[in-house]
């Protein structure tokens, strides 16, 4: 997407190592359970690692931020008008029954998607008119635009499964029977599962794509084993145990004091902490704006006040975190200074461009245009966004003080060391949690909110329910992600515009509905230009942190991983590489 692959000619990616030696049992914990085999549907919770059934067209190299090389599509064709692309299917390429995979193959896996899928697919492929079957080896998709950059690039993501594994005769069976065991064209194969307990995968001998150059190196355990575990202090100790063999710690205080017993001791397992290049994205606080009580901006950004990440980071986290300070933190597209500084001009233009700033005729000065005063905090034009600290000069104290004249400019007052509004209406919220590691954050955020009069009830269910009720925005507030790509783009559309705000399964947790946000996503999927496309993602970012939308968290520039010591890695872990899927790349001795 932007200049030269710098692997063409390679054997193998870096990161691979292509001598590794097959076979062996990898075993990986979950947490919760699964009653879903459908990667694909809304419905139901799914079974991890279920993409290691598919392949998709083609794959991304993880240490270059744009570049693709072949898989089921080996040759590629965009259109001169840039209206269209082609994919070439691999004539090797087949399912796991030994069916070739035919362009046909292709449609019905977009089809399916669009019209039955996940309803954030249809979102994310929303500028994608149709896909059309040239003949058995092209596939054509024609764009409702020629502007959107990204859809040739995001279009290679697209996972591909057999029309005829589904199409019962005339009967589409498409998304109706989640347990039943998928059949793809990836390098493995379901063995065997028990709902809620375990699933266990195990490596296609035959895989078809085994000796391309991405697969070099890769795929390399016979069996993939996950074991669910429904609490993660129990998994903890499993995986000290020897129970399993790879574990990726996100809890800082865990790092810290919980592995460093006698398995360590004995060199059963390694520790390794790993810089990465992946945008951090935004975890956090999200106030879900759907609920009456949280539409009022003024009382958004009081309770953001109550949350102290320096204290948190210092005595929960070891000081290993950094302050989470924009929805695009660890990449370029996070906002950086005040809005009109020099270097922030292609972002002054672009407003001004679309209308959404305009200069004012006496003063000369820049102003947000009436029509998006109700979407934008006017302090974007001088302030820098930075979350409430306690940090010297900064204090609770003066946090809580700002809150208080917040919430009393937004109708409230304290009666009886309650909060209430002009209708004697207490301000009562209900956090929602799906785990129990987070109450040590939440409960002196808690106690801060009490101080301000605002009762906080902490909510822990299963995993289960807890997704039902995300997805269907049955919350005040949730600990959400939002994460980010190296080229972020039509995502950004299910996550923070007005449309997806009402679409059950998406992950506009807060409910965003603000016009200048759907509008510059719009701008952003028809920009080409790289400086204009981060100059866009810049002020979105902006507008979305003034929106006082989440209370932003933290975030570790290192992964934390720990494996056991009869497990071997490659030397170069790359740059951007995920936790969660760098074990490809392992083996066994």
């Amino acid at each position: 997407m932007d200049g030269k692959p710098k692997h063409i000619y390679a054997t193998h990616f870096p990161y691979a190592n292509p001598r590794a030696i097959k076979g062996g049992v990898f075993k990986i914990m979950g947490l919760g359970g699964f009653d879903s085999l459908d990667l694909f549907v809304l419905k139901g919770s799914k079974a991890d690692s279920l993409n290691l059934i598919y392949d998709t067209l083609m794959v991304q190299s993880l240490d270059e931020p744009y570049a693709i090389y072949p898989l089921i599509a080996d040759k590629i064709s965009i259109a001169n008008n840039k209206s269209g692309v082609r994919f070439h299917i691999n004539p090797l390429a087949k399912f796991h029954d030994g069916s070739k995979i035919l362009a046909e193959d292709v449609k019905f896996s977009f089809d399916m998607l669009i019209e039955r899928g996940d309803p954030t697919q249809a979102r994310y492929y929303a500028d994608v008119k149709e896909a059309i079957v040239i003949n058995d080896s092209v596939i054509e998709f024609r764009f409702k635009t020629s502007e959107n950059k990204e859809l040739p690039f995001i279009l290679t993501q697209l996972f591909i499964f057999p029309k005829s594994f589904y199409m019962q005769g005339d009967v589409n069976t498409f998304g109706t029977q989640p347990l039943r065991v998928p059949m793809g064209s990836g390098p493995y194969k379901i063995y065997s599962f028990d709902i809620n307990t375990q699933i266990t995968y195990e490596r296609n001998p035959s895989y078809w794509a085994q000796d391309l150059m991405v697969n070099q190196g890769v795929y390399n355990f016979d069996k993939v084993i996950v074991e669910y575990y429904k609490d993660e202090n129990v998994a903890l100790r499993g995986f000290l145990a020897g129970n399993y063999d790879y574990r990726f710690e996100p809890q800082a205080k865990s790092w810290a004091n919980d592995y460093k017993g006698k398995a360590y001791q004995e060199g059963n397992f390694n520790m390794f902490e790993f810089k990465h290049g992946l945008p951090a994205g935004m975890q956090g606080f999200y106030l879900n704006t759907r609920k009456k009580h949280l539409q009022d901006k003024r009382v958004r950004e009081a309770i953001t006040q109550a949350f102290d990440f320096e204290w948190s980071n210092q005595y929960l986290f070891y000081s290993q975190y950094k302050r989470t300070t924009s929805y695009y933190e660890n990449s370029k597209y996070a906002s950086r200074g005040f809005l009109q500084d020099k270097e922030n001009a292609m972002e002054i233009i672009i407003l001004e461009s679309l209308g959404i700033l305009e200069k004012n005729p006496t003063t000369k000065q820049l102003e947000i245009a009436p029509q998006y005063r109700q979407d934008i905090d006017s302090r974007i034009l001088t302030q820098i966004y930075t979350p409430p600290s306690t940090k010297y000069p900064h204090s609770k104290r003066e946090n809580l003080k700002y809150a208080k004249k917040l919430l009393e400019d937004a109708g409230y007052y304290v009666f009886k060391n309650q909060l209430i509004n002009k209708n004697n209406e207490p301000l009562k919220l209900t956090i929602l949690l799906n785990s129990t590691l987070f109450e040590r954050i939440v409960l002196p955020f808690k106690k801060n909110l009490a101080i301000l009069g605002i009762m906080l009830d902490v909510h822990i269910v299963d995993s289960a329910q807890y997704e039902n009720r995300v997805k269907s925005f049955d919350y005040d507030i949730i600990v959400g992600v939002i994460p980010q790509s190296l080229f972020p783009g039509n995502e950004q559309d299910f996550f923070f515009s007005s449309l997806s705000a009402d679409m059950e399964g998406s992950r506009n947790f807060s409910g965003i509905k603000n016009k200048a946000i759907d509008f510059l996503i719009t701008q952003l999927n028809q920009t080409e230009d790289m400086r204009k496309r981060e100059a866009i993602l810049h002020v979105m970012d902006r507008i979305l942190l003034w929106g006082f939308y989440v209370i932003p968290h933290f975030y570790s520039p290192n992964f934390r991983i720990a494996i056991q010591n009869n497990i071997n890695i490659p030397k170069t872990f790359p740059i951007y590489g995920s936790p969660f899927s760098m074990y490809y790349y392992w083996w066994k001795e």
